[in-house]
Parts: structure tokens; sequence; C-alpha cells
């Protein structure tokens, strides 16, 4: 039997076992320093380009809503500040999502963003479990292609993160059917919590129509 290493008064892992931990913590957090430094840098160009980054924080924390949820939200912001007679309500009302002057983007920017748009729904979907069934585009188009991209890399950070193990262990628990599998064709009752609702306002909803 392998000795274990001594932790406090407890026996501690064995030298093989806390290699194993050492050696992907530390991967994990140099994976982590560079996600930090690439949406930095990501930032940085943004606000080089003229995009003013407070107001692009407010907008996805927006767009993380239900579409009705959003549009409640924002009627209640113009009333509040109405109400409480903000210097700035006067100024932006009536015009608060007009985009006077300003160039519509070009065709293939809209075909990126749309497709961004698809991945990063999919994605949401994998990453708690769901199932690729529940992909709501038309088989065979790049929308549904994008999306099922996307829920891919959702469904591994799921299983990597510990999500299916847990499934499975409450699917063992309940006795019920199998855990859908990435590529699973129909839905399968897994007594976990269904597939969450697509967030967001549709893609490129009001700047790009």
């Amino acid at each position: 039997m392998a000795k274990k290493m001594p932790d406090d008064d407890r026996d501690g892992p064995t030298a093989d076992d806390f290699l194993k931990h050492y050696n992907k913590i530390r991967r994990k957090l140099f994976e982590k320093d560079q996600a930090v430094s690439s949406v930095r840098i990501a930032l940085k160009a943004a606000k080089s380009d003229g995009v003013n980054l407070k107001s692009l924080k407010l907008m996805m924390e927006i767009a993380k809503l239900d579409t009705d949820e959003a549009a409640a939200m924002l009627k209640q912001f113009g009333f509040y500040s109405r109400v409480s007679e903000q210097d700035f309500a006067n100024a932006v009302q009536g015009d608060l999502f007009e985009l006077a002057e300003v160039d519509a983007p070009k065709a293939k920017t809209v075909a990126e963003f749309r497709r961004a748009n698809e991945e990063a729904a999919g994605r949401h979907v994998g990453a708690h479990g769901g199932n690729k069934a529940d992909n709501p585009n038309q088989p065979g188009t790049e929308a549904h292609q994008a999306w099922d991209v996307g829920f891919n890399a959702g469904w591994e950070f799921w299983v990597a993160s510990g999500g299916k193990a847990k499934a499975e262990r409450a699917v063992a628990a309940n006795g019920r059917g199998g855990l859908p599998g990435p590529d699973a064709m129909a839905p399968v009752d897994t007594g976990a919590a269904a597939a969450p609702k697509r967030r967001g306002r549709p893609p490129a909803a009001a700047v790009l129509q």
C-alpha cells in the first residue's frame, strides 16, 4: 500500500495523488491567467476603437435576461429615472435605442455576429447539462451547426466541472433513465434540472435589423 503524506494529524494523500492534483491545479491556474489576460487585451482593443466599456458591460448584463424581463427592466429604468428627476432622463428620452448617424454593419459582420449568438446559446445549454436535441434551429443550416458547436464546448465544460458525475448520481438515486450524451437525438429524463430557457434577445435584435 502506498505511503501517504502527512497532513496535520490526519493521513494525507499519497505522493502520486498529490502530484496529480498539483499538476492539474497548476495547469488550470495557468489557463485562468491566460483567459484573464485575453479578456484584458480584448477590452483594451474595444476601448481603443471607441467602445464605451461601461455601456458594453451594462448591455451584456441586460442581455442575460429573458426578452420580456429585459424589456420590463428597461421600462422601469426609464420610469424611475423620470420620477426621481435624474438629469440624464430628459436628455435620452425618446431616442434611447435610435441609431442616428451610425452606419449599418456589413452583411459579413452580421453573419459572424449571429453565428456567435448561436454558439453562445448552445454553449449555455451544454454547460448546464442540457440536451443537444434542444437545438431550436433548422437542421442543415449554419445556425444549427453553430449551436451544436457551442453545445459541444459547453458539454465538455459541464463534464470537466463535475456536472455529469453529479447528474449520474442523481439518476442512480432516482432510478431513472440514463443521461443524454452530447449527440443525443431525443430528450432523456435525468431527474436533473431542465435545460435553461434561451436567454437574451433574439440574434441581432435592434442593432442589426
